[in-house]
């Protein structure tokens, strides 16, 4: 359903900004988000601190 590179890279962006701060999160939530990232083809977790569906 994801067809675009971005939009896959900002549906992985959203998922990593809900949770917080990775250091922060639980192995479970860290191995989730691998999956998204492997699923999506991005990058491993990366902290996103600012909201990447907000509107400027």
């Amino acid at each position: 359903m994801l067809t675009e590179p971005r939009q896959r890279q900002l549906a992985y962006a959203a998922a990593c900004y809900i949770p917080g701060s990775r250091a922060e999160m639980s192995s479970s939530t860290v191995a989730m988000l691998q999956r998204f990232a492997d699923v999506l083809g991005q990058p491993s977790i990366v902290d996103v601190i600012e909201d990447p569906l907000a509107v400027t």
